[in-house]
């Protein structure tokens, strides 16, 4: 059975907190990475030291290093959400700051 292409994509839009499934969906075929590659908008979560923290329930952290990798899969993305986590006893360096979101138009990652 095959869904409408309006509907696979809202239901990939639905994942958008969750990069790492999303490319492991685009890994299943050209269709699906198709999908993928039409999110516009995406979370990522980066924690402080490797540490587990208490960000979200799904703790889906990546390593800042993964960002170009990311950005590739995502080429029609038009927001980004950063999410820097720290633990819950720890005062954050970065003062009150708890969620950030960044917009922009045509930025190319180089290798």
């Amino acid at each position: 059975m095959n869904l409408p292409d309006e509907l696979t994509t809202k239901i990939f839009s639905k994942m958008e907190d969750d990069p790492k499934t999303l490319i492991r969906c685009s890994l299943v075929s050209k269709k699906w990475a198709s999908f993928v590659s039409k999110t516009v908008s995406l979370t990522l979560r980066f924690s402080r030291n490797g540490r587990f923290l208490a960000c979200s329930k799904h703790h889906y952290h990546i390593p800042l290093s993964a960002l170009p990798a990311i950005m590739k899969v995502f080429a029609n993305l038009e927001s980004l959400e950063i999410k820097v986590c720290h633990p819950a006893s720890e005062q954050p360096v970065y003062g009150n700051i708890t969620k950030m979101t960044v917009t922009w138009e045509g930025y190319a990652f180089s290798n």
